[in-house]
């Protein structure tokens, strides 16, 4: 599956990112979103 047919296969809320990044997605932008989302899910500090 691609990411897009994941998004469309998840239930709401969701939200859809993109980056111009490789593979590894090693980007400031990328970096924070991945912080906050962990803090709002799972109670690391973002």
């Amino acid at each position: 599956m691609t990411g897009l047919e994941f998004h469309a296969a998840a239930g709401d809320p969701k939200e859809l990112h993109a980056y111009e990044a490789d593979h590894g997605m090693r980007i400031p932008e990328a970096s924070r979103d991945r912080r906050a989302f962990l803090a709002a899910h799972i109670g690391l500090d973002a």
